[in-house]
């Protein structure tokens, strides 16, 4: 009996190891130059409302996490294709983008902004340029997390305010 529960108990673990496929690597190299617009003051604002709906049609905001505005540049753009499969943006799963966007050196060039109940965010001083909005939408159901990011490309040029939403629907 203990042999059969051990034989069944590595089937299991062999089993749930081999669907958390590690997340690659970036090849590209973050340059604190090529990102350092997005600290700088701009007469600019970024304005919108993130929010991540589950299959069923349940609606989960930001509001938890807030938005992270990230600048585009080559290291960035890696980072965006291999969480969400394309350079445009889209959904992200969670762990890979945790796993992806979790550089203490990549962090410090962003900005970050909470959000109401609503899902409702804005940035102010944002120069012209071109970024990654990125919401982390997460929630936890008896103890296990859903959810993920969701991400969007923009251009922000000349002065006044960007309305932009960031939506995605679960893919389960």
């Amino acid at each position: 009996m203990i042999r059969r529960f051990a034989i069944v108990l590595a089937a299991t673990m062999a089993a749930g190891a081999s669907g958390c496929a590690a997340v690659p690597a970036p090849k590209t190299a973050f340059d604190p130059q090529a990102a350092g617009y997005v600290l700088k003051s701009g007469r600019n604002a970024i304005e919108g409302r993130a929010l991540l709906m589950t299959a069923h049609g349940y609606v989960h905001t930001c509001r938890n996490a807030g938005v992270t505005l990230y600048p585009v540049n080559a290291y960035s753009r890696e980072l965006v294709a291999l969480a969400s499969g394309n350079v445009s943006g889209g959904f992200a799963r969670e762990q890979t983008y945790s796993a992806l966007f979790d550089d203490v050196h990549f962090s410090a060039y962003s900005r970050h902004a909470g959000c109401d109940d609503d899902g409702r965010f804005r940035f102010e001083g944002v120069p012209d340029g071109q970024y990654y909005l990125v919401a982390n939408i997460g929630w936890l159901v008896k103890s296990a997390r859903f959810g993920g990011a969701v991400m969007k490309s923009i251009e922000v040029p000349g002065v006044g305010i960007r309305a932009v939403d960031l939506e995605s629907t679960l893919p389960y």
